[in-house]
């Protein structure tokens, strides 16, 4: 018995030597951390809001899961619109260095997905040329055989790519960059204020006509393998592809719903990213559109976001290649309100600053002329709570019109140290306002240098 418990007792610690060695194993795979899915919004011809469940891996170096939470939370805190924080969480959750990961994707590359149309070309195509039975003799076993084959090709051909259609369009969305989720979100939040589908239901209607049209080809091919005679089977073969083919004709919707969306995102103006952006904030009608007109390098580029009535108005400073140049944006207005009542374009001038490597140019028009809304007083409360969002983006304070003096009741003490009086108007300070701007964005942190001019 003693010799029988030692025994046991060596075999227990040579088990336990052996998982500690492969546990340590170099050879060992490391699962990276998986990506969090990016909240969408798809409506009628897109998406509503739709949060996939978030999944993680402990952090290396003993870091543990509440405190990478902790510090995606931190990192997010400064976002006032849903979709400007479900992208940074996005961004925060992406594969560590060195995993294996294919790169962010962007919404212009997003596939071009076939219709039902050429699905049906292809399937006909498919159950014409499915390859003849291996079996000999019994005429009746090869004629259901063939017809079997000939359906169950035409199923998958139109089964199988719509499958692969919501894979692919899940799979772009996850990977794209958090700014450009930021603008699939709010583009697609918008849309269903105007009466559209949630995500849930756009994609779950996509699935349905797949399952649809595989439960009618199982059952046409179970049919079609059963019959009697030869002569049963070619009348199986012809009805079940007629009525797989009426099937997927009858739930065709839920295709173009989500070939409609990626349609939508793919339309959407693109942004460079990975570019250095000077970023115009401020109320609305404070003059940042004349000071990118004035400072940008030809005609800036007016982009229309259906969440907006107003344009994103986008120009580049320096010449093309040049390794100093940048772009500078015009951004819709920020009103004076709490965080949680920012609608959609204040959301786009958030996620512009927060998202993309930036630098503020904070404008103020200080002389009264902009309307009750736009207030000198309300202004630089707004600058306070903007600042107060972003404290480590390099940052500029204009006052614009200055050839006008500041309204009633505000001292010359009430404008922020620092601040640069430009007039557009009799072209003061212009040129050093491009000047600061260009200093600033050299500065922009994770700034990708140009290539040499």
């Amino acid at each position: 018995k003693r010799s029988a418990r030692e025994m046991a007792g060596s075999l227990a610690l040579a088990l336990a030597s052996v998982s500690i060695a492969l546990r340590r194993s170099p050879l060992q795979p490391v699962r990276p951390a998986a990506a969090a899915p990016l909240a969408h919004r798809l409506s009628t011809v897109v998406c509503a809001t739709s949060g996939g469940k978030r999944r993680t891996s402990s952090a290396p170096g003993g870091i543990t899961q509440k405190a990478r939470e902790r510090a995606r939370a931190r990192r997010v805190s400064t976002a006032s619109h849903p979709a400007v924080g479900a992208a940074a969480a996005r961004g925060a959750s992406a594969a560590p260095a060195g995993s294996a990961s294919a790169g962010p994707t962007r919404l212009a590359d997003l596939p071009d997905f076939r219709g039902p149309g050429r699905l049906l070309k292809a399937a006909r195509k498919a159950a014409a040329t499915a390859p003849p039975s291996a079996v000999k003799g019994n005429v009746r076993k090869r004629a259901a055989k063939d017809a079997a084959r000939k359906l169950e090709a035409f199923t998958s051909a139109l089964s199988v790519p719509v499958k692969e259609q919501q894979r692919a369009f899940r799979a772009h969305l996850r990977a794209l960059p958090p700014f450009e989720a930021a603008l699939a979100d709010l583009t697609l939040d918008s849309l269903v204020r105007r009466g559209g589908l949630p995500l849930s239901a756009v994609l779950q209607r996509h699935d349905e006509m797949r399952r649809a049209v595989v439960r009618t080809g199982k059952e046409a091919i179970a049919v079609a393998a059963n019959a009697s005679s030869a002569a049963e089977a070619s009348a199986a073969l012809e009805e079940g592809l007629a009525e797989v083919e009426s099937v997927f004709e009858a739930e065709a919707e839920g295709l173009m719903l989500l070939i409609e969306t990626a349609q939508t995102l793919r339309r959407l103006p693109r942004v460079e990213t990975d570019a250095p952006v000077a970023v115009l904030v401020g109320m609305p009608n404070v003059g940042k559109s004349s000071i990118v007109s004035a400072t940008s390098s030809g005609t800036p580029e007016v982009n229309d976001y259906p969440f907006t009535t107003r344009g994103l108005k986008l120009g580049h400073v320096g010449q093309h290649g040049a390794p100093d140049r940048y772009q500078l944006m015009d951004t819709p207005g920020v009103l004076h309100r709490p965080e949680d009542e920012r609608n959609a374009m204040e959301g786009l001038t958030l996620a512009a600053v927060q998202l993309l490597p930036s630098a503020v140019v904070f404008v103020m028009d200080l002389s009264g002329t902009c309307g009750e809304q736009s207030a000198p007083r309300l202004q630089l409360m707004v600058r306070e709570q903007i600042r107060a969002a972003f404290p480590r983006r390099p940052w500029l304070d204009v006052r614009s019109k200055a050839d006008l003096p500041l309204a009633e009741g505000l001292a010359a003490e009430d404008v922020p140290p620092g601040t640069l009086d430009v007039s557009v108007h009799e072209g003061r300070n212009v040129a050093e306002l491009a000047a600061h701007m260009a200093q600033m964005v050299s500065r922009v942190p994770g700034r990708k240098p140009g290539p040499p001019s």
